[in-house]
């Protein structure tokens, strides 16, 4: 049996997902926001596995979501990931959510995506996916990078917030949560687990286009 965690930190709130033999079989979000009070993603983790009538130790391997996004929330994901990764020996995937989220809206709606994750001071990641891949990953003041991703699209899907570019028809993507079922597809496609430590994606990364 293959059970593979996912954990989605870049959204507003947490989510986690389990697969069995890459089929959905329960999920745990904390819509509390307040990391002082809420459930840890371990506590989240270990109910839901209960509800599966699993155990930690039956884990085989984790998709884990790298952002980008909130980055402390990424941050404490990633760090629980690598923890729960060495301490079980078992692989994990990341999974880039700018690309995720923007194969979830494409495929909805058929439509090149880009995808939105506001940063601090008026800054944000967008995202452009099309032809079945991220093409560009981009950081910088909002307005100005959106429309640098979106140059020569006249009509895209939006994902993460409400924008406008001139001469572009935007539609709408979908929520900015990856979904159980994507995050099937992810593990589907056969994505590059390690045993190494993963690192969130950050401002500086190499992933992200000038």
């Amino acid at each position: 049996m293959r059970l593979t965690l996912c954990i989605h930190t870049s959204a507003k709130s947490p989510w986690l997902y389990l697969l069995k033999d890459g089929v959905p079989i329960a999920e745990a979000m904390d819509d509390n926001r307040d990391p002082t009070t809420g459930p840890t993603l371990g506590q989240m983790a270990e109910s839901m596995l209960q509800d599966a009538d699993a155990v930690v130790s039956d884990l085989t391997d984790m998709l884990v979501d790298i952002g980008p996004g909130r980055l402390s929330a990424v941050r404490a994901g990633v760090s629980f990931a690598n923890a729960l990764s060495f301490g079980l020996k078992i692989p994990l995937a990341p999974v880039n959510a700018s690309a995720t989220l923007g194969m979830q809206a494409s495929m909805a709606t058929g439509l090149p995506a880009l995808v939105i994750h506001k940063s601090a001071a008026g800054a944000a990641y967008v995202g452009r996916y099309q032809d079945g891949g991220l093409q560009s990953l981009r950081y910088g003041p909002l307005s100005e990078t959106l429309a640098k991703s979106a140059e020569g699209l006249t009509e895209a899907a939006l994902v993460g917030q409400e924008a406008d570019v001139p001469g572009i028809t935007f539609s709408g993507g979908g929520p900015d949560i990856v979904t159980a079922a994507t995050f099937a597809a992810v593990l589907a496609a056969n994505p590059a687990f390690t045993s190494d430590p993963i690192q969130p994606i950050t401002e500086q990364s190499e992933i992200i286009d000038g």
